[in-house]
């Protein structure tokens, strides 16, 4: 565990006595609890001392550095991993800012550890729509990619495009398993573009493309949250753009649905496995909805099963 009081000093004499180390793990044991760091408070560990490290571990594999404070203009740090490192497989960043500045048509910062395998980006404040192409760019061979907590697009001008922009993750031809989480969406009539201010409008902006990923293999989606009905259920947008995931073996939806609804899954020839979770199945017997309860959930199921699905 890593802790505010360690340093460069202490990072600096890890690298040096441990020169062959392959994983190198270290994780504020607050940083999941910190949800706003200070820009201006910076982290004990600098970029500079980051530079020497990964130049004296050209054995590295798997490196994780989830700080409560953030690591400025980490970019140049992370040229060096990707030259020095050639092994790198494995990269989770917490509060890095820098990471990939993206100024140019040239590979920077992170985009050029090009054999990074699997890639995990949390609260770097300044990363943006170019960061995440030039990514994108350098880093071809990912399987596994997340994102979280980077900048509150509330500020930012309004999208002029109608859709989101999953399809540029189609890219990534081994992409098998996502992970989309909408649950913690609040104010989407701030980000979605003019005109789509309704729930539903604002999943299908996000959602459109989706059906392009024609290796996705697994799906754990959480729908948006109507907060005034204290509700999360799946909207007819997104039901119709997830049928259209045809390669789909695996879905979880994070909260209700209703029936008719779940039937547009039954067009997915190699669907199997199919699951409404957390707390909002199933809807009490009471509820005058058609929300999926445990009769029309032993429906569904019958009919998914009796599709005959190949295995």
């Amino acid at each position: 565990m890593h802790f505010n009081f360690v340093g460069d000093d202490a990072l600096l004499a890890l690298a040096d006595k441990c020169p062959r180390l392959s994983t190198l793990h270290l994780v504020d044991p607050a940083a999941d609890q910190v949800q706003d760091s200070d820009p201006g408070q910076d982290s004990g560990i600098s970029a500079a001392a980051l530079r020497s490290c990964f130049m004296s571990l050209p054995w590295l594999e798997d490196l994780t550095l989830d700080l409560c404070e953030s690591v400025a203009d980490a970019g140049p740090a992370l040229e060096v991993l990707g030259n020095r490192c050639p092994r790198i497989k494995t990269l989770k960043l917490g509060r890095f800012q820098g990471i990939c500045r993206a100024a140019g048509l040239h590979l920077d910062g992170v985009s050029v550890c090009g054999g990074l395998q699997s890639l995990s980006i949390k609260n770097s404040g300044d990363l943006t729509d170019a960061g995440l192409y030039t990514i994108a760019r350098g880093c071809r061979r990912l399987s596994r990619f997340e994102i979280h907590g980077c900048g509150d697009c509330r500020t930012c001008p309004r999208p002029s495009q109608p859709f989101f922009g999953l399809t540029c993750l189609s890219i990534y031809d081994k992409l098998s398993k996502m992970k989309l989480d909408c649950g913690d969406a609040i104010g989407y009539a701030f980000t979605a573009p003019m005109g789509h201010m309704d729930l539903s409008s604002w999943e299908r902006f996000y959602l459109n493309g989706i059906g392009s990923l024609e290796s996705l293999y697994e799906l754990d989606y959480w729908p948006p949250q109507d907060r005034e009905v204290n509700q999360r259920s799946l909207s007819l947008p997104a039901a119709g753009l997830i049928q259209g995931c045809a390669g789909l073996r695996k879905l979880f939806v994070h909260g209700t649905a209703h029936e008719h609804f779940m039937k547009f899954f039954l067009k997915i020839p190699g669907l199997r496995d199919v699951q409404l979770r957390e707390d909002y199945y199933p809807a009490p017997e009471d509820d005058m909805s058609t929300e999926m309860r445990v009769d029309s959930c032993s429906r569904f199921e019958d009919a998914l099963h009796g599709r005959g699905i190949p295995d």
